[in-house]
C-alpha cells in the first residue's frame, strides 16, 4: 500500500486576499478575490467568494495529478482578531478551507509563522 505524500497549506487571510503557501514544495500564491468577501464587520463576510478564491489559490500551489492528497491546512487570519476569534469567524474559516478542498484545518492567530512552525501545527491538528 503506497502512502500518499503529505500536503500542507498555510494561508493567510487579508481583506479580500489570499496569500497560500504551500509548504513542501515553497510555491506561494496570492489572489484577490472579485467579488469582495470582506464586509464592514466580517474579514469573511460573504462565504461563496471566499471559498471559490481560496479553491483557486489551493489550484495555483497544490501538485496536480490523481494521487495527491487533500491538504491539512493552517488559516491565519490576520486582522479584526482584537480579543480572539469568535464561535462564528472560526467556523467560517473551518468552513471556507473545507469547501475549498481541505482534509483538515487547523485556525491559528498569532504572529506570521515560518514553515517549520506550519508544519508543527498541522501535525498537531
Amino acid at each position: 500500500m503506497s502512502v500518499l505524500p503529505r500536503v500542507t497549506v498555510y494561508v493567510r487571510v487579508f481583506p479580500n486576499r489570499f496569500v497560500v503557501r504551500h509548504i513542501e514544495s515553497g510555491k506561494e500564491a496570492i489572489v484577490d478575490s472579485a467579488p469582495a468577501f470582506t464586509t464592514r464587520r466580517l474579514l469573511i463576510g460573504e462565504f461563496i467568494p471566499a471559498a471559490e478564491s481560496l479553491r483557486t489559490a489551493f489550484r495555483q500551489v497544490l501538485p496536480k495529478g490523481p494521487l495527491v492528497a487533500a491538504p491539512v491546512v493552517v488559516m491565519h487570519q490576520t486582522t479584526l482578531t482584537e480579543g480572539g476569534l469568535s464561535g462564528v469567524e472560526e467556523r467560517v474559516l473551518l468552513e471556507v478551507a473545507s469547501h475549498a478542498g481541505a482534509k483538515r484545518t487547523v485556525i491559528w492567530v498569532g504572529q506570521d509563522l515560518q514553515d517549520a512552525e506550519v508544519e508543527e501545527k498541522a501535525r498537531a491538528a
